[in-house]
């Protein structure tokens, strides 16, 4: 039994105080009381805390308490996986963070439902039934609010409380996606692979058997690139960079693949060579990926921009290395590609 108080000055005596006087004032209407045995009972409000000592023996060890308690705690998390299946409905999120969820506009009330969620979770047993799907909810919904370190700390929770596959994975593959966006690709690496070991079906992002995964050089609204070892007899090359989008473009091979096409006709011969184009699940065509040609000495373009700083066009490839000039094309080519340039 838990006694709340409005007040926030009301002090734990104080409430005793009440406690004694309410059920003496229940006493006298029953039988009268001696006045000596009602200060008897109110000193150190002897009255109040027996009773609640009576009630916290009584229900600790009644087995009917117990299994109400169970109860009313499995409701509150159907309840409130109710409330946060309509509100994340309401915000098009979903259990599996999207990179597009960064994007969802939040206003006051759906950062109080949020907050309020996150709270509620404290009070609530972790081995209970439908605790961990409840977590993976408010999980999502707070990354996408932009509060990452309680999300990375919900989606660990999962990790190390669930006992289903299907969950571990996904909290896997959600604090990959949280991790992706706080640049930290070492880790945010180790846990894709972690889901790809669990469901490879549902959670890689390529071909990850002919393809295998050395390094997660970055990741955009686009997608993300991998350095790879390559595994692909036709191909001669030991290492590969492979990009995998987030989303698959429905249409024709020339529509879905029009990057790694774009690339070659914009850049020909200084932009890493495409070698192969194809889908993770072909039956369905998901998970779109192309592979290019690995060039040592490329660098990430805000790499570029510090070693180098703002020029003008003509100046900078003056002053680029050869790989440097092929890094320059690869970013014009995605620029490009997103303004659906030709």
């Amino acid at each position: 039994m838990v006694l709340r108080c409005t007040n926030t000055n009301t002090t734990s005596s104080g409430w005793l105080v009440a406690l004694t006087d309410l059920l003496l004032e229940q006493m006298q209407h029953l039988a009268p009381l001696d006045d000596k045995l009602a200060a008897f009972l109110r000193h150190d409000d002897l009255l109040g805390k027996a009773m609640l000592f009576f009630l916290h023996e009584q229900f600790r060890t009644d087995p009917r308490f117990e299994k109400t308690l169970t109860a009313l705690q499995q409701e509150t998390i159907l309840s409130n996986q109710q409330v946060m299946l309509e509100f994340m409905k309401d915000l098009h999120l979903s259990l599996q963070v999207k990179v597009s969820d960064e994007f969802t506009r939040h206003d006051t009330e759906t950062r109080t439902v949020i907050q309020k969620s996150l709270a509620n979770l404290k009070h609530l047993p972790t081995d209970m039934p439908g605790y961990s799907r409840l977590v993976l909810m408010v999980g999502s919904a707070t990354s996408s609010m932009g509060d990452l370190e309680s999300a990375e700390g919900l989606f660990s929770q999962v990790i190390e409380n669930t006992h289903t596959d299907d969950e571990k994975a996904l909290a896997y593959f959600n604090r990959f996606q949280v991790r992706l966006r706080c640049k930290v690709y070492d880790e945010a690496l180790l846990d894709l692979q972690a889901a790809i070991a669990i469901n490879p079906e549902q959670y890689a992002l390529h071909d990850v058997k002919t393809y295998p995964i050395v390094q997660l050089l970055g990741a955009g609204g686009m997608g993300c690139v991998f350095l790879c070892r390559n595994n692909n007899p036709l191909i001669k090359k030991q290492r590969v960079i492979v990009k995998c989008f987030w989303e698959t473009l429905k249409g024709s091979p020339e529509e879905v693949f029009k990057e790694a096409i774009t690339m070659r006709q914009i850049a020909g011969d200084y932009v890493p060579e495409p070698l192969y184009a194809g889908y993770t699940n072909v039956f369905k065509q998901e998970r779109a990926f192309f592979v290019t040609e690995y060039l040592d000495g490329m660098i990430d373009g805000e790499v570029w921009l510090k070693k180098y700083g703002p020029m003008d066009l003509k100046t900078g490839c003056l002053q680029m290395s050869p790989n440097d000039r092929v890094r320059l094309c690869y970013i014009i080519s995605h620029w490009a590609t997103a303004h659906n340039l030709h």
